[in-house]
């Protein structure tokens, strides 16, 4: 057998690559079975959470975000560890997610803000989302897909 280059590979199927990389992901799936009661971490206490960022949400209306189809309107605020304020403005809110969504206390949401805007080292964008990963306690499987991106240079 006749070893392939994995340049060669991705040229030739980049949708292949792709689909792999999901099949990964989702392969791992449910038997079928009801999901476990999974109990939520405790909030982060001590030094880590204390020199952690905040970014606080208020939507208008002091309404709850119900609905993964129809954006909310809203304020964001993101202050550093003492609490000075790094950026703030206005954005959109909805929820996201298919099973994340329905079946776990905490939720996904997909946020744009109201103007393109760099948050936390990361480069200007308008569009964002909120990963719960509540199920995911290790966050491993999110990191190896991320690996795998650089990897292929997908970025």
């Amino acid at each position: 057998m006749t070893s392939v280059p994995k340049a060669a590979l991705i040229s030739a199927r980049p949708g292949t690559v792709v689909l792999a990389l999901v099949l990964s992901i989702w392969g791992c799936g449910s038997d079928g079975t009801a999901p476990p009661t999974i109990e939520p971490p405790p909030a982060p206490t001590g030094e880590v959470a204390r020199q952690l960022p905040t970014l606080a949400i208020d939507v208008a209306g002091g309404v709850s975000v119900t609905s993964k189809d129809v954006y909310l309107g809203a304020t964001y605020r993101l202050t550093d560890s003492v609490g000075a304020v790094l950026r703030e403005g206005a954005l959109e809110i909805k929820g996201r997610g298919n099973s994340t969504w329905d079946l776990f206390p905490k939720k996904p949401y997909r946020l744009k803000l109201g103007a393109s805007a760099p948050l936390l080292s990361m480069p200007a964008c308008r569009h964002g989302v909120h990963q719960a990963n509540y199920s995911d306690k290790s966050l491993t499987p999110n990191e190896e897909v991320f690996e795998q991106i650089r990897m292929l240079g997908l970025e």
